[in-house]
């Protein structure tokens, strides 16, 4: 298999880098075939660009089942239907009503142990209130020697992506958090130009969207999340990222095949810098080798 097998070009960077990683795990486990979930599935697209390109970079078959939550606030009304609808248009051989499914944020998620060998999300942990139960519903649904790779920004990051405003997700305080969305958004910063609304409406509705919505993490924080679930946590890849989003500027194509050995080190000095940029990638690992020998 040529590690630089062109594949279509996704919509975002985000799903090209999750489809190399995903196939760069799977060859590495040696999959002929596997099964995989899209924990956050949202409207579907990640499913149906994996399931076609995921045979053409790893060589291997899969089954691919994704899930998201119905009363988090952070989707539209409807939009699971709409994404079986679509996947169903895309992919009718595959019964949608039943690789589709839904779940409340209270409820572990609608899968049975050990299902899956692989889990991924793309930009769905940073609006994840309780990571704990999150990882250990990771834990409980994949394998033996499964992963999971999530792509996310951390607490670290400079520039609020759904904002597109500096520091506003550092603020503790929702006052100076309001002001300080109104003092940007008034300058011609962010999102807010796009918007008809008052603008001191915008600032306190999103001030509250920060508070409500999103929980920005620091890598120590998901570590320990990681652990408190018994999976390894690793931020292998987050550099390739970066990469393949300065290759697609440059109108070139990146690996889909990436390097896993030898590169641990490399990739904790780039850790420092890159989590400051946007997101990084999260492979949480099913595996624990050590025992007591008497």
């Amino acid at each position: 298999m040529s590690e630089h097998r062109v594949v279509p070009r996704a919509l975002s960077t985000t799903h090209e880098h999750l489809l190399a990683v995903i196939a760069t795990e799977a060859l590495s486990a040696g999959h002929s075939h596997f099964n995989l979930l899209d924990a956050g599935c949202g409207n579907g697209q990640l499913i149906s660009y994996l399931l076609e390109n995921i045979p053409v970079t790893s060589g291997s078959a899969v089954d691919v089942s994704g899930f998201d939550v119905l009363d988090d606030g952070v989707q539209r009304q409807g939009f699971l239907d709409a994404a079986r609808a679509t996947l169903s248009g895309s992919h009718p051989e595959i019964d949608w009503q039943e690789h589709v499914l839904a779940a409340a944020t209270s409820e572990p998620w609608p899968f049975p142990k050990q299902s899956f060998d692989i889990v991924v999300s793309n930009q769905v942990c940073e609006h994840v209130a309780d990571l704990n139960e999150f990882f250990s519903e990771n834990a409980r649904v994949l394998r033996n020697d499964g992963v999971a790779i999530h792509l996310f920004p951390l607490r670290d990051y400079l520039l609020e992506g759904h904002l597109l405003l500096p520091l506003v997700h550092r603020i503790a305080s929702h006052d100076l958090r309001r002001d300080f969305i109104a003092f940007l958004s008034k300058h011609g910063v962010g999102k807010y130009r796009d918007r008809s609304q008052a603008l001191e409406t915008y600032a306190e509705q999103h001030a509250d969207y920060l508070q409500g919505l999103t929980h920005y993490r620091s890598w120590s924080e998901v570590a320990e999340a990681a652990k408190s679930a018994g999976l390894r946590a690793s931020y292998r890849y987050t550099p390739e990222y970066y990469w393949r989003r300065l290759a697609r500027v440059r109108g070139r194509d990146y690996p889909y095949i990436l390097r896993t050995q030898g590169r641990a080190l490399s990739d904790a000095i780039w850790f420092r810098l890159l989590k400051r940029i946007s997101s990084v990638t999260i492979v949480l690992q099913k595996r624990y080798t050590y025992a007591y020998n008497s």
